[in-house]
């Protein structure tokens, strides 16, 4: 069976809609929902920039994880300078963290019960984390932007 290709156009739409759901989560304090959500959206602004930085679409199987691994292993061994000029190690590591903390009290809820004040924490420090991978994402794609546009300057016409 055929499948319909997504326009770049669908997929905005299709995070915006993710967004709208991990707020509507929160709202009606489904805090555990909306992690997962944050963790959706963190993983496809994670690959889009993977896919920047290594001219390159990352499979499909690609979680959150291999993301944040790959981006680690990118900016350490200074593949993509661009990489490693403007986005932060730090950050790497709190996306690393935040997605532990989400994976250990998952596997908490198996055993006891797991607060709703824990599961909040673990939300809005998600939304804060993805407000700042927002943020340095934007000065990525706007750098990236800036140096092919020092490119194209430089190039002589013929």
């Amino acid at each position: 069976m055929k499948t319909k290709k997504k326009s770049p156009k669908n997929r905005k739409s299709a995070k915006k809609q993710l967004i709208q759901k991990a707020g509507i989560a929160m709202k009606n304090q489904f805090f555990l929902e909306a992690s997962w959500l944050i963790s959706e959206i963190l993983e496809k602004r994670l690959k889009s920039l993977l896919e920047i930085a290594e001219n390159q679409k990352p499979g499909a199987g690609y979680s959150l994880e291999q993301c944040i691994k790959r981006l680690k292993h990118i900016h350490m061994s200074g593949k993509s300078p661009m990489v490693r000029d403007h986005i932060d190690m730090k950050l790497i590591e709190k996306a690393r963290s935040w997605k532990n903390q989400r994976n250990t009290m998952v596997k908490d809820m198996l055993f006891v019960h797991v607060s709703k004040v824990r599961k909040e924490k673990l939300a809005m420090d998600g939304i804060r984390l993805l407000k700042e991978w927002n943020k340095e994402i934007k000065a990525f794609k706007a750098g990236q932007l800036l140096t092919v546009t020092k490119t194209t300057e430089e190039i002589p016409p013929q």
